[in-house]
């Protein structure tokens, strides 16, 4: 009797423990399910994103403006008009000219009318000029003039020899009595070519005298001497 009884009592407890394993085995379970829904290891994060490709982004955040901007009043500017024709303005042009004021007298002698306008012609220069409003002519004309030249002037014999070339000026007073006075040489590179048109300017004979404002005036005077050897 105290052997089977024995026997039983070790049946159970083996029965007892394969239950106590499942039950057990049951709980783990359990916990593994809870605990896998709600944790995730930050490996298995990065994971995810490098399969994703996207990393994580933040929800959206609405922006409410409260103030309104205040609109800006633009001043409207000109239009611009193209021109594609010109007209032409006449502009009168008044005359500014000082009228004379003088009241004829029938009365007085024609010499005797008062022009305050009038301005008398002023006196000739005493000495020289240069610019004058008739040139001083020579008697004949310039064809005489140069026909006088030629047939005066003599090449240098020095000259001609060392084929010596050149254009020689000649400066003069033609005085008011047409007498042709103060020679100088302007322009000469040769003593002999110079001292040649020198003495011929002097034995031309009396010229007719420049006018200035209708009168007389000594005037300079300058004839050029070509020496060329052919």
């Amino acid at each position: 009797m105290k052997k089977k009884s024995s026997t039983n009592l070790e049946a159970r407890r083996k029965g007892f423990f394969f239950t106590g394993i499942v039950i057990a085995l049951g709980i783990s379970l359990v916990a593994f399910e809870w605990k896998k829904g709600e944790f995730v290891p930050e490996e298995m994060k990065l994971f995810a994103q490098q399969e994703s490709g996207l990393p994580d982004e933040d929800p959206p955040m609405e922006i409410k403006r409260f103030n309104k901007p205040t609109p800006i009043n633009q001043k409207k500017g000109k239009d611009i008009t193209i021109v594609t024709k010109l007209t032409v303005i006449d502009i009168p042009i008044l005359d500014t000219a000082k009228t004379d004021t003088t009241e004829f007298d029938p009365t007085l002698p024609i010499d005797t009318i008062i022009d305050d306008t009038w301005d008398p012609i002023p006196d000739p220069p005493t000495g020289p000029v240069r610019f004058v409003d008739r040139k001083p002519e020579y008697p004949g004309g310039q064809q005489a003039l140069m026909a006088f030249l030629n047939a005066n002037t003599v090449y240098p014999e020095m000259a001609f020899e060392g084929r010596k070339q050149d254009v020689v000026y000649v400066e003069f007073v033609v005085e008011r009595d047409g007498t042709p006075s103060g020679f100088t040489i302007k322009k000469g590179k040769y003593k002999s070519l110079n001292k040649e048109a020198i003495r011929v300017a002097k034995q031309m004979q009396n010229w007719k005298p420049g006018e200035l404002n209708g009168k007389k005036v000594a005037t300079y005077f300058k004839i050029p001497f070509v020496f060329t050897i052919k």
